[in-house]
C-alpha cells in the first residue's frame, strides 16, 4: 500500500480488489457466463462499503441497505462524500432484477456496470483511505503466509521503483517459500531429480551390454522419467490451487521456475515449456516387435 493502513483494513481492501478483478474476468467471458459480473461487480463494491464504514466510523446495522451508504457515510465524524451514486443505483437495479426477478441483463447493461464500478473504484478509494489510489492496492495483502507476503511486497515495491530483475528474484523467492512450506507440496512419493541417467547416458549404457532392445528401453525409461517430472511437478502446483495450464500460459510460474531453478536446463528443455512431459510414442511390445 502506498499509505500506513493496518493490516486488517490492507486485507480487506486488498481482497475487494480481488472481488472486483474477479468480476472483470467473468465479464470477458462469453454469454451467458458473462452474466455473473454482475452479481460479482456489487459484491465488490458492497465489500468495499461495509469497509468504509467500519473504517470512517459510520453508524450501520442489519438493516443498511445498499444505498442508505452514500447517507450514512456522510454523516460520520470524518464524512465522506461518495461519488457514482446514480451509477450504483442503476448497478442495484440490474442486480435485483438478476437475483430476485430473474431478469437477465442485457450486453449493453453489463459494459455499463462494468464502466460504473470502475469509476466508483478509481473516485471514492482515495477519497475514504488518503489519497491510496485503486490502481495501487497490492494484491499480495490477501497472501495468508507471513514469509510469502513480505517477499511478494518487497516485490511489488522493487517493480514500482524500476527494479525488475530484482522483483523478479522476490518473486521467485516467495514462490519457493510457498512450495517448500505446502504440506501438499511434499506429497506425490518422493521428488524426482532431472538425471541424466535417465536420458541419454541411460540408452548409450544399454547400448553397450550388446543387447539389441536396449536403446529403445532406454529412450521409453527416459521419456517415462521426464513424464513422471513434469506430471509431479504440476501436481504439486495444483494441490496449493494454482492453474497449472493457465498459469503456465501466463508464464508467471514457468518462466519464474525457468529463471531460477532450471537455469542450467534452459538449452535442452527451454525456460518457457508448459507441457506436461514428453509425448511417449512407443510402447515396450511395439519396441520389442520392430526390432
Amino acid at each position: 500500500m502506498t499509505t500506513a493502513l493496518d493490516p486488517q483494513t490492507a486485507k480487506r481492501l486488498a481482497f475487494v480488489r480481488l472481488v472486483y478483478d474477479q468480476a472483470m474476468q467473468q465479464f470477458r467471458l462469453p454469454a451467458p457466463l458473462n452474466v455473473t459480473a454482475l452479481l460479482t461487480f456489487h459484491d465488490s463494491v458492497e465489500l468495499f462499503l461495509v469497509l468504509a464504514g467500519d473504517h470512517l466510523g459510520a453508524q450501520l446495522d442489519r438493516k443498511t441497505n445498499f444505498l442508505d451508504y452514500w447517507d450514512r457515510l456522510k454523516k460520520t465524524p470524518n464524512g465522506v462524500l461518495l461519488s457514482q451514486s446514480a451509477g450504483m443505483r442503476r448497478l442495484n437495479d440490474h442486480r435485483n432484477g438478476l437475483k430476485h426477478a430473474g431478469n437477465m441483463p442485457t450486453p449493453e447493461a453489463l459494459d455499463q456496470a462494468r464502466v460504473d464500478v470502475t469509476a466508483f473504484f478509481d473516485e471514492n478509494v482515495p477519497r475514504v483511505f488518503s489519497q491510496v489510489s485503486f490502481d495501487s492496492i497490492d494484491m499480495a495483502d490477501v497472501i495468508p503466509q507471513d514469509e510469502v507476503r513480505v517477499k511478494a511486497k518487497q516485490a511489488s515495491q522493487h517493480a514500482a521503483d524500476g527494479s525488475r530483475a530484482l522483483a523478479m528474484v522476490l518473486v521467485a523467492r516467495a514462490f519457493a517459500l510457498l512450495i517448500g512450506n505446502s504440506r501438499a507440496m511434499r506429497g506425490f512419493g518422493r521428488t524426482l531429480r532431472h538425471d541424466a541417467f535417465f536420458t541419454g547416458s541411460l540408452e548409450s549404457a544399454f547400448r553397450k551390454m550388446g543387447n539389441n532392445q536396449a536403446p529403445r528401453l532406454g529412450a521409453r525409461l527416459g521419456d517415462v522419467s521426464e513424464a513422471v517430472v513434469e506430471i509431479q511437478e504440476a501436481m504439486r502446483i495444483m494441490s496449493v490451487g494454482l492453474d497449472f495450464p493457465s498459469t503456465c500460459a501466463s508464464a508467471s510460474y514457468c518462466r519464474t521456475s525457468g529463471l531460477t531453478t532450471r537455469t542450467g536446463m534452459q538449452s535442452s528443455r527451454g525456460a518457457m515449456r508448459n507441457t506436461a512431459g514428453l509425448p511417449i510414442k512407443r510402447s515396450l511390445s511395439s519396441a520389442a516387435s520392430s526390432s
